[in-house]
């Protein structure tokens, strides 16, 4: 995350803030006053292009907001070989599986065009949870539905991939 330029924090003026978050669909339904008390819990980046917002690998899980541009994501293949396996546009949220399982980043994201993301650290995530805990509730079930919903839409956008050798029906006489 050394190459992100810090905006600001939740500290930062509130209007600020709460028009990065009103930009994304994952927050629509949350009143004004609960994103304020998210927005406290979360920093503001601006990403040029090509820098790199999660490595794969790391042990330091955040869930990220992207407000404007667009990230791209990879998954390594080898040591040395990487491939694209999704772009994330403004909207769309990353990182949230880390911040639920605990496990490292199962992928690299790097900003494909100079983008605003909002970062909420796993730290940051566990505070407002432990002081809010119907908002960790609520913020739990909207991470979980996003979830499914990328999953469905995978399972209608993915190419279907064809087995050689697989063996053909036999008819039943």
């Amino acid at each position: 995350m050394e190459d992100l330029i810090l905006l600001g924090n939740g500290n930062m003026e509130t209007g600020s803030i709460l028009t990065e978050f009103n930009k994304v669909e994952f927050f629509s339904d949350l009143e004004d006053h609960e994103i304020k008390q998210i927005a406290e819990y979360s920093n503001a980046y601006r990403v040029e292009t090509g820098s790199t917002i999660f490595k794969e690998g790391s042990t330091t899980p955040n869930l990220c907001v992207i407000t404007e541009g667009e990230v791209a994501i990879f998954k390594k293949v080898s040591p040395f070989e990487s491939i694209k396996v999704a772009d994330i546009k403004a909207g769309g949220i990353i990182g949230e599986m880390g911040i639920i399982d605990g496990e490292p980043i199962s992928a690299s994201a790097i900003a494909s065009q100079d983008s605003t993301v909002i970062i909420i650290s796993d730290e940051n995530f566990k505070k407002l949870i432990k002081s809010d805990s119907v908002m960790g509730v609520k913020l739990y079930q909207k991470i979980s539905d996003n979830r499914w919903q990328v999953k469905a839409h995978n399972r209608t956008t993915c190419r279907p991939v064809y087995v050689k050798n697989k063996p053909k029906n036999k008819r039943i006489k």
